[in-house]
């Protein structure tokens, strides 16, 4: 049974966006554009293009943000949630400090998300949405260049959860705490490897299925662990800079698409 919203909406001539509450409003909002995490910033150092999470920092910041924008009040949650989750952590998420942040009243909250939960989910799966948009993107362009689309594609993620370490971490908060992977991330994630381990076979002259798929593994972990361990590796001053981290990447992506290994000799009788 579905249940039913209050007769009238938090402020006179608001109304909810098309579509399920708690989902964002469209398939690229501002929110669904997401911080480039998790996430990345697109390119890394090689592109300037303003992310949600920019431009959440920037909202957050404004206190004539709903005025001079005149943007619905469910983007502006979804939009204030991603700041908020970068900035404080989700831990420390509050149901007020968004409301405040998107310039809109407490009530609107449950108006439109019934939950902070649904809310966060709303946030996070925006934000993954643009993420696998991206990986898509790239993919789509390794077989022009495989060693270079994939350095790129690694970029990606590695600088892009370098910047936004807390909203990438939010995304593996329940699957690190609870043993819970049935969030948007690993489901909308899965995808995406999976069509990268075909790339890096069909890249890869003689490369069988299963070890792409061990590359693939190889390569998302050496991406993602130092991303959301970083502190951990600082003693190592391995990734103190963008040509290093660049440089760092170059060499994943080569490991990836290098020859296959020869297959085992067989032990010859009396050795």
């Amino acid at each position: 049974m579905n249940e039913r919203r209050p007769a009238n909406p938090p402020h006179a001539g608001e109304r909810p966006t098309a579509g399920r509450a708690g989902a964002p409003a469209g398939p690229r909002t501002a929110a669904g554009r997401g911080h480039e995490h998790a996430a990345g910033a697109r390119g890394g150092e090689h592109g300037a293009e303003r992310t949600a999470a920019e431009r959440a920092g920037e909202h957050a910041a404004d206190p004539h943000f709903a005025e001079r924008t005149g943007s619905d009040p469910q983007e502006r949650l979804i939009v204030a949630a991603i700041a908020q989750i970068e900035k404080h952590g989700l831990a420390q998420l509050t149901v007020r400090g968004v409301a405040a942040a998107a310039a809109v009243n407490i009530a609107a909250v449950n108006y439109y998300f019934r939950s902070k939960d649904a809310l966060v989910a709303a946030a996070l799966e925006g934000t993954i949405r643009h993420m696998v948009e991206d990986s898509d993107d790239f993919l789509a362009r390794m077989p022009v260049d495989p060693e270079g689309v994939l350095g790129e594609l690694l970029a990606y993620y590695l600088e892009g959860a370098l910047r936004y370490p807390r909203i990438s971490r939010a995304h593996l908060h329940d699957a690190f705490v609870a043993d819970d992977y049935s969030g948007p991330f690993a489901i909308l994630f899965a995808p995406v490897m999976q069509r990268l381990r075909r790339a890096i076979r069909d890249a890869v002259p003689g490369l069988e299925e299963q070890q792409a798929a061990r590359r693939v593994v190889a390569a998302l972990s050496a991406v993602f662990f130092p991303a959301f361990f970083a502190e951990f590796y600082r003693p190592l001053g391995a990734f103190e800079s963008a040509p290093e981290r660049a440089s760092y990447l170059r060499e994943v992506a080569r490991a990836a698409l290098g020859p296959p290994e020869p297959p085992p000799r067989a032990r010859s009788k009396g050795r």
